[in-house]
């Protein structure tokens, strides 16, 4: 596959413009909103067709899966520290926990709950107990 592949870092990918990389740290700040097209849209100069394929072609993917990508690597830290799948979901923007499980599964390739036991150690059904018992004592 790498004779057909070049690392991320060397591809050629052209500068993003200035429109483009302020919708990226739009989505960065505000990860746990709910971000729709017509809202990035209406923080540039661009048509709908136009946002989506220029955001590609400077980004590499389209803005739902950047941020989505986003929402994954915050909902993966929160996972790490043992707070519970169902509030990672919905701290990290997720519309529901069954959403956020399917795209975490085909994104990871495990569960959130396996992929959190793999960080705590902690066997199933106790990550909620001690978050909440974390919360208590804050």
């Amino acid at each position: 596959m790498s004779d057909y592949a070049v690392p991320f870092a060397q591809a050629d990918l052209p500068e993003q413009s200035g429109q483009i990389r302020a919708l990226c740290t739009y989505m960065e700040q505000h990860y746990a909103d709910n971000i729709t097209l017509d809202e990035l849209v209406s923080r540039t100069d661009f048509g709908k067709s136009y946002l989506l394929r220029l955001f590609a072609k400077q980004v590499g993917v389209s803005p739902y899966r950047y941020l989505q990508n986003i929402r994954l690597g915050q909902a993966k830290k929160l996972l790490e520290a043992g707070v519970p799948s169902v509030d990672a979901a919905g701290l990290t923007g997720f519309s529901d926990q069954s959403h956020f499980t399917h795209y975490f599964k085909d994104f990871i390739g495990l569960t959130p709950g396996q992929y959190q036991r793999i960080f705590t150690g902690n066997p199933k059904g106790k990550e909620h107990e001690q978050w909440m018992d974390k919360q208590k004592n804050a």
